[in-house]
């Protein structure tokens, strides 16, 4: 008997995680409250300062000042920052020559969050945009990340990341490109009701005087940011116009390695802030932060992989007796096969098109344990490592 009680928690955790959050904001959504607008009327073009924290980004430095110059917004509204911390590819001898930016050094590499804290010293303008310098942003991104702000209680706007599929579909761009297609809509869902929880590095916005100083040991910089503008009591809306382009991780490994790091980021900021999981203090934001990220960084990874064994244990009890638990076994084994394939297939197109799903699942939660792990053996740095993209 507690082994099916064990397991039924678990299933519940693993289920509420992954599909039934995304119901549950799906039916707030249907029956929301749609009365509030809090505008500000007429054209709406203030001065952004558009920050951008770069390690080893040479190759893409370019590419970066091109899109910059496309962007839909008029350009004497935009002050660009660079802080290039610790880079030794020749950025800052590149960006040094660009004489309309403002070009910030570390010396020593610092990590992101220090690289941030520098570049804000220098921002004047009252809005800021954060971006890391491999994207791209749509030529709209600006103007609609701004109209956003209209809004007086909106004090941060998170940008939709997406991934290119330029080279076409394998096994990492395929489920990654899956997966934030997938976080695009709880987020949007979210935000649709009162905030999204937070955003996503490669494109976030704020009111300049709603930053606070992020501390330097934080590893997920992107979201102990969000946090703050929670705590000064503002809205974080979700903005799918404004969105930022990335390739995806070279391979599996470098894909591990990246969400891993964000993890145990994660698993930090509920360690270090626990004050956002008392729902007496922060009321529904709270909820959707255990439902959206805490049950995610924690129980979820931990029922995915013990849920089978479990369930494994109550069927030889049951004698292999026809009931929900020898089904759910039959489906865990299918999964496994599904995953054991899509790990021997590796990049082959043929296979991600259609069955990657299993596959990257899988090792999104092993990452996520590789995570928890290297939080809690401290052996995390909070200083970036340049991730390893397709070319």
């Amino acid at each position: 008997m507690t082994l099916k009680i064990i397991f039924w928690i678990l299933l519940i955790i693993l289920f509420y995680t992954y599909l039934g959050y995304l119901i549950v904001l799906f039916v707030l959504n249907v029956f929301k409250n749609n009365n509030h607008k809090e505008e500000t009327p007429g054209e709406f073009l203030p001065g952004i300062s558009i920050l951008i924290p770069a390690y080893n980004e040479f190759d893409c430095l370019r590419a970066k000042i091109d899109n910059i110059k496309s962007l839909n917004y008029p350009a004497d509204k935009l002050d660009i920052i660079w802080i290039i911390d610790g880079s030794d590819d020749g950025s800052y001898e590149y960006l040094k020559d660009h004489t309309d930016h403002t070009i910030l050094h570390q010396r020593e590499r610092a990590g992101k969050s220090a690289a941030i804290n520098m570049g804000m010293q220098k921002v004047k303008e009252a809005y800021t945009i954060i971006t890391d310098a491999n994207t791209a942003l749509n030529k709209e991104a600006v103007s609609n990340v701004i109209d956003c702000f209209k809004d007086s209680k909106t004090g941060c706007v998170a940008g939709e990341k997406r991934i290119s599929q330029s080279n076409g579909n394998n096994t990492v761009s395929s489920g990654e490109g899956i997966y934030w297609r997938y976080e695009s809509l709880i987020k949007k869902l979210e935000s649709g009701l009162k905030t999204t929880i937070g955003g996503a590095g490669e494109l976030l916005a704020i009111k300049t005087d709603l930053y606070r100083e992020i501390d330097k040991d934080i590893i997920n910089d992107d979201f102990f940011l969000s946090l703050m503008i929670i705590r000064q009591k503002y809205r974080i809306k979700y903005c799918p116009g404004a969105y930022a382009t990335e390739r995806p991780s070279a391979d599996i490994k470098e894909e591990i390695r990246r969400k891993s790091r964000i993890a145990a980021g994660g698993v930090q900021i509920v360690f270090k802030l626990p004050e956002f999981l008392n729902m007496f203090k922060y009321g529904s934001y709270s909820l959707q932060y255990i439902s959206h990220k805490v049950l995610r960084w924690t129980l979820a990874p931990l029922a995915f992989f013990i849920i089978p064994f479990i369930n494994l244990c109550i069927v030889i009890n049951n004698a292999f007796r026809v009931d929900i638990y020898l089904i759910v076994l039959i489906i865990s084994i299918l999964f496994i096969l599904l995953t054991f394939i899509g790990f021997v297939a590796g990049g082959s197109r043929s296979y991600t098109k259609n069955l990657i799903l299993p596959y990257y699942i899988t090792m999104m939660n092993l990452s996520t344990l590789v995570g928890i792990a290297r939080f809690l053996g401290r052996k995390q740095s909070s200083k970036w490592d340049k991730s390893k993209r397709m070319t």
